[in-house]
């Protein structure tokens, strides 16, 4: 085996090996919240990795740009640029997407089961009166 097919095949195995630890990394993070919402307390610190950092800074972009979305809606435009969410089936991708939004403060459920938008755009419809409103 020539060492160019050696590092390739490296690479290939570190490329896999952080997938799966991106995957890891967010199920972390859906069994802290679960286990937050069993002890009825907050969660006050939960290891982001890069990933899910970027994940999360994207979907910030796409609320910011899109308005209020349902986390599906949110998961396909995260698709569309090229961002991988974790999950072996699209729903469970969906679901991670949720989980990325319920473990950032930028976010906020807006009215709707699953329909997020930005938090600072949610508090500032309800604090200005309609009248107000651009």
């Amino acid at each position: 085996m020539s060492r160019t097919a050696t590092i390739e095949g490296l690479k290939r195995e570190r490329e896999e090996l952080e997938e799966m630890r991106n995957e890891i990394d967010a199920k972390l993070d859906a069994i802290t919240l679960i286990i937050a919402h069993i002890e009825s307390g907050p969660v006050k610190s939960v290891r982001t990795s890069e990933k899910s950092q970027r994940i999360r800074d994207a979907i910030y972009k796409i609320l910011e740009e899109d308005g209020p979305l349902h986390r599906k809606d949110v998961y396909k435009r995260l698709c569309a640029v090229g961002i991988k969410v974790g999950g072996d089936t699209e729903a469970r991708r969906v679901n991670n997407v949720g989980a990325h939004l319920s473990h950032d403060n930028r976010f906020l459920g807006a009215g709707e089961k699953g329909v997020w938008d930005l938090r600072e755009r949610v508090n500032g419809q309800s604090e200005l009166p309609a009248s107000m409103l651009p």
